[in-house]
């Protein structure tokens, strides 16, 4: 309707000029016919533009490059949430792998807690409310545990969680614990393969049922003592509600093939499937994009191949307004051999590339990985790429964002407020049915972050769980360690730290404490003591560490397809 009151406007106002030219000129000179005119062609103009504007641009262009720049300073949280871990070790490294939406408020967050004096990292789960405070935290130590992959909601209120398993002497395994609504764990199953080494990489809710589909790399180990090499070939098993094994079924495409997510999706006809999604080896070692359509039974309907850049992998699936699915992954530049991301919508039934989008960094200082996608009920595509730096800081990363001391950070952020080259963040891309890019959103904490998972709150809100580098806090220019009651200098000149990794020139300067203390002159860089004892000081007390994240983002507002309902 508005192309044809388009079209008549612009019409009807050249006849009309026409008609008061000739007027014009019959009755009035030229240079006052010439300056009504200019007028009352711009009026005309005007009008035509003003229903011009008002149409929407839904034409979908099959394929688009963008480069994203570099943040500055960043994007807002409603709150964000940092979570050490319990021992106050400096060694002790947390990180949250999954999140869901709590019952009864706020999220609930699972990760891993490693400590390097214990050969398996603890699962803890912690309930923060809605103002990002916690409520209640719960540890598990599950010998053999490797690393968690996945928690979801279960039928009975609690929640199951998957995780890959290894002992040794032992082939790799899965481990899948049931947890009540509190993070007690009620049950655990283990899942062995006697001929292969197992290690999952998702795990999604059966299609049409109350069990779980966990897509697996099945691993063995091929040739002699010498030049062994290991085969990864890529399988989907299916488990009942317990955890026992239904059913399973290996994929073979090129000599090595991963499947790296799965997604349930349901046919017009009624029909349940799913659609995976990683990658193989070709012939010639490059690793390219793969995409496979099941049946319910885990049978192969289709697989296809894609192809770009030096290297393809293929991530993530999400099923998309009945007909289609969208598939997210990583893409290797042959142009600058950086990494950036690679968006595609697919006819679910055959496989058709029906558009491509394409995401890398201007600067190309920075490599993106795909972590997490999610769709909203009106369409709307949430994207979290992961930016990861390929640069150094100029003189010290632990310091601001010039490399200079004046400029020194804290935990919880950068002075300057600027994000500097070498910080990995957080980059969340909003994208609209026809791909096109409504809005980008970065998101970063102390020296960097790590996202692993991105899901919708219960309030349209973006929920997002990793981790963040933060410094260690040692209390030494105090002459304490944190969380004891010793100094770090004894009577006997011994050196009483706690165990931190320290950097040449702080051990160097602990030397020089110690020679002190037994009556020495020791300066190993001929600087003055004073001056040697404060950078001692200050090397000791930055040692980074990695704290649980979890953080609360804002969605884009009152969003409505102005194309929806039109032909595509």
């Amino acid at each position: 309707m508005r192309k044809v009151i388009l079209w008549i406007t612009s019409h009807f106002a050249t006849l009309t000029l026409n008609m008061m030219m000739m007027m014009l000129n019959k009755y009035f000179n030229y240079k006052c016919y010439g300056l009504l005119y200019v007028a009352l062609f711009s009026v005309f103009s005007l009008i035509s533009e003003g229903y011009a504007q008002e149409e929407p641009q839904c034409d979908v262009h099959y394929e688009s490059v963008t480069n994203l720049i570099h943040p500055k300073p960043g994007s807002y949280t409603i709150w964000d949430s940092l979570y050490g871990d319990k021992s106050g070790d400096a060694e002790g490294q947390v990180e949250f792998i999954s999140v869901l939406n709590h019952k009864s408020g706020g999220v609930l967050a699972l990760g891993e807690e490693v400590e390097l004096n214990k050969p398996y990292p603890a699962i803890m789960f912690v309930h923060f409310d809605k103002r990002g405070r916690k409520v209640w935290d719960k540890y598990h130590n599950i010998r053999g545990l490797k690393n968690i992959v996945k928690m979801l909601p279960n039928g009975d209120g609690g929640y199951v969680v998957l995780a890959n398993y290894k002992k040794p002497d032992e082939k790799g395994a899965l481990w899948l614990g049931f947890f009540d609504i509190k993070g007690k764990l009620k049950a655990q199953r283990i899942i062995r393969n006697e001929k292969f080494n197992l290690a999952a990489s998702d795990i999604i809710q059966e299609a049409d049922g109350d069990g779980w589909v966990v897509p697996v790399a099945q691993m063995r180990q091929v040739g002699g003592s010498v030049d062994v090499v290991v085969q990864k070939n890529a399988a989907v098993y299916l488990l009942n509600s317990k955890g026992y094994e239904l059913n399973r079924r290996a994929y073979i495409l090129g000599s090595n093939n991963e499947i790296s997510g799965i997604s349930a999706v349901k046919y017009d006809d009624g029909e349940y499937g799913y659609i995976a999604t990683g990658d193989f080896e070709s012939p010639s070692r490059k690793r390219i994009g793969w995409v496979l359509r099941l049946r319910d039974d885990l049978s192969l309907v289709w697989q296809k191949e894609f192809g770009r850049g030096l290297s393809a992998n293929l991530k993530l699936a999400s099923d998309y307004n009945d007909d289609y699915v969208l598939v997210f992954g990583d893409v290797k530049s042959a142009e600058n051999g950086n990494f950036g991301n690679w968006l595609m919508l697919l006819d679910k039934i055959n496989g058709q590339t029906l558009w491509q989008r394409y995401y890398s960094a201007k600067s190309g200082h920075h490599d993106y990985s795909a972590k997490s996608m999610y769709v909203d009920d009106g369409g709307l595509i949430t994207l979290m790429l992961m930016a990861s730096s390929k640069i150094k800081p100029a003189k010290d990363a632990q310091n601001g964002a010039d490399g200079s001391d004046d400029e020194a950070d804290s935990v919880g952020g950068f002075i300057s407020k600027v994000v500097p080259e070498y910080m990995d963040y957080a980059q969340v891309l909003t994208i609209s049915p026809r791909g096109g890019l409504i809005d980008g959103d970065s998101y970063y904490y102390g020296q960097g972050v790590s996202i692993s998972q991105i899901i919708e709150g219960l309030d349209g809100s973006r929920v997002m769980a990793g981790y963040s580098r933060v410094f260690a806090k040692l209390e030494l220019d105090e002459g304490k360690a944190a969380g004891s009651d010793t100094v770090p200098l004894k009577e006997d000149g011994e050196i009483n730290l706690p165990k931190v990794k320290l950097s040449s020139k702080a051990k160097d300067g602990l030397a020089l404490l110690k020679g002190q203390a037994h009556g020495g002159a020791v300066n190993v860089h001929h600087e003055s003591d004073d001056k040697m004892a404060m950078k001692v000081k200050k090397e000791s007390a930055k040692s980074i560490k990695r704290n649980g994240w979890v953080a609360i983002g804002n969605m884009v507002e009152n969003y409505k397809d102005p194309c929806a309902g039109m032909a595509k």
